[in-house]
């Protein structure tokens, strides 16, 4: 789906059309459902990516695109606690997955949670030794006193 979304001669209007059609065909295909709540999600439309992705999980309670995708709305709107626990659920099935254990790091710290963060960065090295972002926010949590940065901007996108 990414090579998809990302061709030059498909525009988003078109890729919308084309995955809406497909939704009607198939109403409860997780990844169809998720693919088009990323592209509504893309053009700013934020309650209806939500509705589809709540859609996919209902059909499918551990699609990680759909976890992680409504966690990034979640923490967009507020509700950092969701986020966490849609991240969370999502890391636990897919725990080599880095941008997933950072965006559950970075919400503890945005909490001041850095013991918490602290072992969710382990575990992502544990997976991924190499994964600089890891190593600088450990790093950064390591100072006196412990601090993360500001990475409001930053969290992980598909």
């Amino acid at each position: 789906m990414g090579l998809f979304l990302s061709h030059p001669s498909t525009g988003m209007g078109e890729v919308t059309r084309m995955l809406s059609a497909a939704v009607k065909q198939s109403p409860t295909d997780p990844a169809l459902l998720s693919a088009l709540g990323y592209v509504e999600q893309l053009h700013g439309h934020a309650d209806r990516a939500r509705e589809l992705y709540r859609r996919a999980l209902s059909v499918d309670p551990d699609s990680i695109d759909a976890l992680n995708n409504l966690g990034v709305l979640e923490i967009k709107a507020g509700r950092t606690g969701e986020a966490v626990k849609l991240w969370q659920k999502a890391f636990q099935h897919s725990p080599a997955s880095s941008s997933l254990g950072m965006n559950i790091a970075r919400a503890f710290c945005d909490n001041e949670h850095f013991d918490e963060a602290q072992t969710v960065i382990l575990r992502v090295l544990q997976f991924n030794p190499d994964y600089m972002p890891a190593k600088k926010l450990l790093q950064k949590m390591n100072h006196e006193p412990p601090g993360c940065g500001s990475f409001r901007d930053e969290r992980s996108r598909r």
